[in-house]
């Protein structure tokens, strides 16, 4: 708990430490040099709890007080700085401070005073081209989210993550590490971006309080090497895991054993293409499983006879397939969920078993639409309810008796 200590200063005690703040109206500077601006995606996002103001000197002559004045995010005061933004007509445009000559590689330097340190919650920084960024953040006691995606720089951030943080993104520049203080600080959800194999990754079991862990690998550098899990992931207790790999298209990764010991697992978005299914039996928490799938079409794993989860989602099935190749794909995934469920699952039951009311989510791969699947979407010849299945005699006649028989949904396969 806060308390003063006459001096107008907050002070805060922690077990036997006292741990002093400065005032909440000193203002602390944090620079960035070789800034670039230019690029749609590009901002800097100040988030305040209280009304607060945020002088820049650009570096070019030009230094301006601008006031957080609108909600947005988690905070009630904020200010966007971009070159771009149509859908936020409030936003901070610095454009005109741009370059006016020369170009990214030009190195100037660019200093931002927050005027009320204490009352920072939220940084997302993510501006293209800049170098050596320096965020003295370790007084910011009040700082909630940080984010911090900056492809070409390495950021000396001087005990940013001594504070309890619910989320953190943070990019690390190829050939670097995990930095140490992150993978022991208190963290709540923490996405983690890189080019490379990232160092200390066996570390971040340490992080307290973690519950969500997101891992972007953005070229194929990042896995071809080894599994990108480490072992000491099994000491892990998450509920949600996710990530993304570039170029998937290009490698094969299937999912870890190691996945199989994070038990608390309730939703598991594995981001490498996979062509043979790892068993995952000891995620009994386990709700909603995504895969990228292109021309893998055992979509029922055996696994999922063991654990609750009955939501599986496939994700770029069928990729740079041409049309006729990609219904024979989506045929044989069908062929095989069919199959699958008349072998595991009573014709007549209730969701408690595994093998009836089934989900199947299948995302567009952004190049052709699903096809439809052989045939017309009709009961087989002898069908019954309850009683028979009949004689399915194509793709979409098997579909129909897994949606109307064993209750199975499906999303985003065409039936007409």
């Amino acid at each position: 708990m806060p308390y003063s200590n006459g001096l107008g200063k907050q002070v805060f005690k922690h077990g036997s430490r006292i741990l002093e703040h400065r005032s909440t109206n000193e203002p602390l500077i944090f620079t960035f040099s070789g800034i670039g601006v230019g690029v749609v995606a590009d901002e800097l996002f100040l988030g305040f709890s209280s009304p607060s103001t945020v002088t820049i000197d650009w570096g070019d002559g030009n230094v301006i007080t601008y006031t957080a004045n609108y909600a947005d995010f988690n905070s009630p005061y904020a200010i966007r700085f971009c070159p771009y933004n149509s859908n936020n007509p409030k936003a901070q445009y610095f454009t005109q401070y741009a370059y006016a000559t020369g170009n990214a590689s030009t190195v100037r330097t660019i200093s931002v005073k927050i005027n009320n340190r204490n009352y920072l919650n939220e940084v997302v920084c993510a501006i293209q081209f800049l170098q050596t960024p320096t965020l003295n953040m370790g007084q910011f006691k009040l700082l909630y989210n940080f984010s911090m995606r900056i492809p070409a720089a390495t950021a000396n951030l001087k005990g940013i993550f001594a504070s309890s943080l619910n989320s953190v993104s943070y990019q690390l520049t190829a050939g670097t590490s995990v930095p140490i203080d992150l993978c022991y600080a208190t963290i709540n959800s923490l996405t983690l971006f890189t080019n490379a194999n990232m160092n200390n990754l066996s570390l971040l079991t340490n992080i307290k309080g973690l519950k969500s862990l997101r891992l972007d690998w953005l070229s194929p550098d990042a896995y071809q090497t080894g599994s990108p899990i480490p072992p000491s992931f099994s000491q892990l207790t998450i509920t949600s895991f996710g990530g993304y790999v570039g170029n998937y298209a290009t490698s094969i990764l299937n999912i870890p054993t190691v996945m199989n010991s994070i038990t608390t697992l309730v939703t598991l978005q594995w981001p490498g293409q996979i062509n043979a299914w790892t068993d995952l039996s000891k995620l009994v928490n386990l709700t909603t499983l995504s895969v990228l799938c292109i021309d893998f079409t055992n979509h029922c794993p055996d696994f999922l006879l063991n654990i609750n989860c009955k939501s599986l989602t496939i994700t770029s099935f069928g990729s740079s397939k041409t049309a006729a190749a990609f219904l024979t794909l989506i045929n044989a995934a069908i062929d095989n969920m069919y199959t699958w469920a008349v072998a595991n699952a009573p014709i007549t039951g209730t969701v408690a078993n595994k093998a009836r009311n089934q989900i199947r989510t299948y995302l567009a791969n952004g190049n052709i639409a699903m096809p439809k699947p052989s045939g017309t979407y009709q009961a087989p010849s002898g069908y019954a309810l309850g009683t028979s299945n009949g004689t399915p005699a194509s793709q979409l006649e098997k579909l129909y008796v897994l949606v109307n028989q064993y209750k199975w949904v499906f999303s985003g396969v065409p039936t007409s």
